[in-house]
């Protein structure tokens, strides 16, 4: 007979490097974080769903980041996040509250389609 190991409670990404990580089609089911992580190269999150809390503050997106068509079932925060190239959110669905303060959009940005169902703050971003 055997059982399953639990699932853990947080998926911690917190202050790692990635080099072109992709993550398309990924499932989050727990809570996830990437605080303080740095994403050089491409970045793909496109069709990701994330199922519970994510937060990716003070996270670093230093070459292009995809996440066309992701959906944010729970809360989200992208605070004093540093975007260096081109972001795509659009048909991204924010089902909860997305929190963007004081973040950096230095390059094309791109929120085409995409819906907010709660808050989408943009508290001293740029």
């Amino acid at each position: 007979m055997s059982s399953a190991a639990p699932s853990p409670s947080v998926t911690n990404f917190e202050g790692k490097v990635f080099q072109d990580a992709d993550f398309e089609g990924a499932l989050f089911q727990n809570k996830l974080t990437f605080r303080n992580a740095q994403f050089h190269g491409k970045t793909n999150f496109s069709r990701v769903k994330f199922e519970a809390p994510s937060d990716f503050t003070g996270a670093q997106f230093l070459g292009d980041v995809d996440f066309s068509g992701a959906t944010f079932t729970e809360p989200l925060l992208f605070n004093k996040i540093r975007f260096a190239a081109k972001i795509n959110f659009a048909r991204a669905h924010f089902q909860h509250d997305a929190h963007f303060s004081e973040s950096e959009f230095a390059a094309e940005t791109d929120f085409s389609q995409a819906t907010f169902h709660a808050w989408g703050l943009f508290n001293k971003s740029r």
